[in-house]
């Protein structure tokens, strides 16, 4: 299922434009293949606070990369 994306995205220098569509399987694959990667890392931070908003943000993503994944089998 494709799905326009409103208000315009940035990504590195180029603007993706209201009208543009997006792939949702493929946006999970992408957003999966970011969270593996940032989970495989090892790069902890240093202190409980910043472990804590990485965990809460990684937690939101993997949420995210779920919710995706249902949209796109359910098209």
């Amino acid at each position: 299922m494709d799905v326009p994306l409103e208000p315009p995205l940035r990504l590195k220098s180029d603007v993706i434009q209201p009208s543009t569509t997006v792939n949702l399987s493929d946006a999970h694959q992408t957003l999966q293949a970011f969270l593996n990667e940032a989970k495989g890392t090892g790069d902890q931070p240093d202190d409980a606070e910043s472990r804590g908003t990485s965990t809460v943000v990684m937690g939101q993503l993997q949420r995210l990369a779920d919710a995706l994944d249902a949209e796109a089998r359910n098209s």
